[in-house]
């Protein structure tokens, strides 16, 4: 799987570490992603890690390369009552042992607890602001691929 080429952003914003960004999925990056059934080596690692999958439905979102060359990441979003999702954020496709892989899991509380700024869905994913966006869009892919209310309500029209 190659990384997802991706609008460019702003250059007001780009590298700028102290910009905080409202974590507002772009729509022309949201409408070029795509979901994915769960793979197998996600799959896998989540049951090392949790135990069997107790989600109904789930997807996920390739969100590409992170700040390690070559390793990849996806968005899981999951539901186990079709109205209310989890996401979560893992490398399980782009590493050997898939039972070793990193999960970043978006929490209630990391969602609802700050009104604004680059760190709101996965406070511990340090990427660039291109990163972050592809998060973000990922993010809402995976909402709108399983027919839920985004947690933002809004698009950006950037």
């Amino acid at each position: 799987m190659s990384p997802i080429d991706i609008p460019s952003v702003q250059e007001s914003v780009r590298g700028d570490p102290d910009v905080e960004v409202e974590p507002i999925p772009a729509p022309a990056l949201v409408a070029i992603m795509e979901c994915e059934p769960i793979s197998d080596a996600t799959r896998l690692s989540h049951e090392s890690r949790w135990g069997a999958v107790d989600w109904q439905d789930a997807v996920q979102v390739p969100v590409g390369e992170g700040l390690t060359p070559g390793e990849l990441w996806w968005v899981t979003i999951s539901t186990t009552d079709g109205e209310t999702a989890r996401a979560r954020l893992t490398n399980a496709g782009s590493v050997d042992d898939p039972a070793q892989a990193e999960w970043l899991i978006a929490s209630g509380w990391q969602v609802s607890s700050r009104p604004t700024g680059v760190w709101k869905w996965f406070p511990h994913a340090k990427w660039d602001l291109e990163g972050q966006q592809r998060l973000w869009a990922a993010i809402a892919k995976g909402y709108q691929c399983l027919r839920l209310n985004y947690p933002e309500q809004t698009i950006s029209e950037n």
